[in-house]
């Protein structure tokens, strides 16, 4: 990041962070109050140095992007949890993209839009920081997945999240791409 006074000098931090901690950030370098009701924490502390971590977990949630793709997930200094609510490809062909890339992928390696997603994907960032082995289904990282398993469930309670009753209808008016859309230079869009 680049601004202001802390933002100078050239830092790296490891600490976990979310696009939530953007406001409260902005709020404090205008000196302006952030609303109470928020999840995010400002940055500053952790970019002066005055804090080592603002979260020890962030949670992170999909419903629509370009179609509709729900999967919810929290994320700890070690380890990722992805649950997905739908059967749908590992990339979902409307949801990537279109550029050199996503036609790279057609041309090439087609069944990235194929391969079925797994309903559940847990990742040991330290080890995998790539995320390409799911420790879903391996005994030793069992306790790991129903911790983190409760933890979404507690948030997505807390939260009065809609997903736990099922598929989450489009707000009125919006408009989608056909889950199975795979132009990369589609223009026109059709309901959800």
């Amino acid at each position: 990041m680049h601004g202001p006074d802390e933002f100078s000098g050239g830092k790296v931090i490891d600490a976990i962070v979310s696009n939530a901690d953007l406001m409260p950030t902005l709020c404090e370098v205008a000196g302006v109050e952030p609303p109470t009701d928020i999840d995010g924490k400002s940055l500053l502390p952790l970019v002066r140095g005055e804090v080592a971590k603002l979260h020890e977990r962030i949670f992170v949630e999909l419903t629509y992007h370009a179609a509709y793709d729900p999967m919810r997930g929290v994320r700890t200094e070690r380890f990722k949890y992805i649950r997905s609510f739908a059967d749908r490809p590992f990339w979902l062909p409307p949801n990537v993209d279109n550029g050199l890339t996503k036609d790279w992928y057609k041309r090439n390696r087609p069944e990235v839009f194929k391969t079925p997603r797994p309903k559940e994907m847990l990742f040991d960032l330290q080890s995998d920081p790539l995320e390409q082995n799911n420790l879903v289904g391996k005994p030793e990282f069992e306790p790991v997945l129903n911790e983190l398993r409760a933890t979404l469930d507690r948030w997505m309670e807390a939260t009065d999240d809609p997903i736990r009753l099922g598929h989450v209808r489009p707000p009125k008016g919006a408009r989608g791409d056909a889950i199975k859309c795979l132009g990369s230079r589609r223009r026109r869009h059709r309901t959800i």
